[in-house]
This record gives C-alpha cells, sequence and structure tokens, in this order.
C-alpha cells in the first residue's frame, strides 16, 4: 500500500507545482508529459538589465546557464530573484552600474486551429538592487 500511496503523493505535488509555481509539467514526476509539449525546451528566459545609461538586453553567461535552465523548468519568484541577483554581481564585477534586473520566462504556445505559434509569459521579476559601494 505504501508505494502506491507514495506515487499518489508525488503526482498530487507534482499537480500543484504545475498550477501554483508553474513547474514544467513534463517534470516533478513527470505525470503531464502527455498533456502539453511544455517540456522546458520550449521555455526561454528574457534578461533585461536597467542602469543610468538606460536598459539593456542582457544573456545568461555560462557560469550561471545552469541556474538559468532550472529557472526556466520552474521559475518561482525566489528562483529568478536569485538568478537576477547573481547576474547583476557579475555585470557590477565587470564595471555595470544597474538598478535593476528584469527576468522573464517564455513558453511557446499554439493556437488550438491552425497551430500558430506565439510566446506566452509565464512568470516575470524584476530584481531592485541596492546601489554598489563606493570604491575606495
Amino acid at each position: 500500500m505504501a508505494p502506491a500511496i507514495l506515487l499518489c503523493l508525488v503526482a498530487a505535488v507534482q499537480v500543484c507545482l504545475t498550477r501554483t509555481a508553474h513547474l514544467t509539467p513534463w517534470k516533478g514526476g513527470g505525470f503531464g508529459m502527455f498533456s502539453t509539449n511544455d517540456d522546458g525546451l520550449t521555455r526561454s528566459i528574457g534578461v533585461r538589465i536597467h542602469g543610468p545609461e538606460g536598459n539593456r538586453l542582457a544573456s545568461i553567461p555560462g557560469s550561471l546557464a545552469r541556474d538559468a535552465y532550472h529557472a526556466e523548468l520552474l521559475p518561482s519568484e525566489g528562483r529568478l530573484s536569485e538568478l537576477g541577483r547573481e547576474l547583476a554581481a557579475i555585470e557590477r564585477a565587470k564595471g555595470a552600474d544597474i538598478h535593476k534586473v528584469h527576468i522573464a520566462v517564455w513558453r511557446m504556445d499554439y493556437e488550438p486551429e491552425k497551430l500558430t505559434p506565439h510566446p506566452e509569459l509565464v512568470r516575470e521579476v524584476i530584481v531592485h538592487l541596492d546601489a554598489p559601494a563606493q570604491r575606495q
């Protein structure tokens, strides 16, 4: 009886996370993998960095690729905020003056009748940063 209860518990947690935390249905037990094409590979992260000279698009450096992939699969506010802070730290180490980082996770969705693709926002977070310490 214990394996059946455990399996039902895993399924319930996975369904809950897909509805509340935007977990891709293919992860967390994979019970929704046959119901959608949202497998994580159709998701992408867009990053915009804001500073005194305006805002610009930024790419995820290789050192944060694994964190970005996990954020695409389960884009919780905490995970995206941490990714934004880590990205800001890297940019500031290069000398950039950054006030905030805007991170958005998108997935590809398709119109039911014509299967026309269109991006759909999964979750976005704006990380407001403290002013960097003055260098002596």
